[in-house]
């Protein structure tokens, strides 16, 4: 089971079932951008106004 949680959650194996990750492929492991901290952050509004 922990082999196929840690195989099968890689952002490096362009599946549809990539959880956690939130962007589109292939993101891979890196740094965030300006732009998408500017995403983050409008979507914690969204979430906050909602909430």
């Amino acid at each position: 089971m922990l082999a196929g949680v840690r195989f099968g959650g890689s952002p490096y194996i362009p599946s549809t079932f990539r959880w956690g990750y939130g962007w589109p492929y292939p993101r891979l492991y890196q740094a965030l951008t300006t732009d998408e901290i500017k995403q983050i952050a409008a979507l914690k509004t969204v979430l906050i106004q909602t909430n």
